[in-house]
């Protein structure tokens, strides 16, 4: 009987032994390390500083989702499009940057839309006292001797080009004493034939032309400084004008020092511009407007 239970017990751990050995060993359990706190609070600061440079970045900024670009980074027609688009703000902040004392007819309304282009917009020209009635006044006050605050004048502007503002450079060349002078000019003759058919000629019809109330009172005001001011009631005199007109250069040469005078002709192109301006030249060809067409057709056409 005996026998019969120890030959059992010796099956059963036998059977025991190899359901034990068929089993799959236990895994060993890994031990987790606890977190390196100093390693986790220099990602967490990374992190954080890289969120605060995100937000006090100045040129970049989120509209509706969107990207905008500063201006210095938009292309030079659609800054050119702003500056003409939009009213300058008559608040007295904006400085001139850049004082145009260039005649009338040496290309100064290409050289308005270049520098528009380039970023110095909006830019003052004879044309915006049309198109802005209310400007009228500061000229009649400068045209009769009566003492104006050029910020208030050129409220809103960042340059200046043509007349009247050109019939006045000395005074702004000391007004704003940080901006540069662009001395626009054309070979004499060229200047001449087209100033002949054009300023000069309206000097001779304005006052038998229908013009609205503020074209007349600017045109009245513009001759007493262009014509009885500058060229002495002797405009028609074609050596008259062009001793005028060269010895203005000579006398902005000679006020304005080198390094902040660039003499200026249009048909230089960008190059000699945006150096002296300091910007990129643009890939766009530069601008060619206000031929003898332009100018009458703003006048409501060219007098017989």
């Amino acid at each position: 009987m005996a026998t019969k239970v120890r030959a059992a017990r010796s099956r059963s751990k036998s059977k025991i032994q190899r359901v034990a050995k068929a089993m799959p060993a236990k895994a060993k359990t890994r031990k987790v390390k606890p977190p390196n706190e100093a390693k986790t609070a220099k990602v967490k600061s990374a992190k954080a500083n890289i969120g605060k440079s995100q937000a006090s970045r100045p040129n970049l900024r989120k509209s509706k989702g969107a990207v905008v670009k500063p201006v210095h980074m938009e292309k030079p027609r659609k800054r050119a499009a702003k500056a003409r688009n939009s009213s300058p703000k008559m608040d007295g902040t904006t400085s001139l940057l850049v004082i145009g004392s260039g005649f009338g007819r040496t290309g100064t309304k290409s050289l308005k839309e270049a520098l528009e282009q380039l970023g110095f917009g909006p830019c003052h020209h004879m044309h915006e006292n049309i198109e802005r009635p209310e400007l009228v006044s500061h000229w009649q006050n400068v045209a009769a001797g009566k003492p104006v605050d050029w910020k208030e004048v050129f409220a809103g502007y960042r340059s200046q080009v043509d007349w009247p503002g050109a019939h006045v450079w000395r005074e702004l060349s000391v007004a704003f004493p940080d901006a540069k002078v662009i001395h626009s000019v054309r070979p004499e003759e060229v200047w001449w034939n087209s100033f002949s058919k054009t300023i000069g000629k309206l000097g001779n019809t304005y006052q038998q032309m229908q013009l609205p109330p503020h074209i007349r009172n600017m045109t009245d005001a513009a001759f007493e400084m262009i014509g009885r001011q500058t060229f002495d009631g002797k405009m028609a005199d074609r050596d008259t004008a062009l001793a005028v007109y060269n010895l203005r250069t000579q006398q902005v040469r000679e006020a304005i020092p080198p390094e902040r005078l660039l003499v200026f002709d249009v048909a230089e192109g960008w190059e000699p511009l945006c150096r002296f301006l300091n910007v990129p030249v643009p890939k766009t060809p530069f601008p060619h407007l206000n031929l003898r067409a332009d100018f009458w057709k703003a006048l409501g056409g060219e007098p017989s």
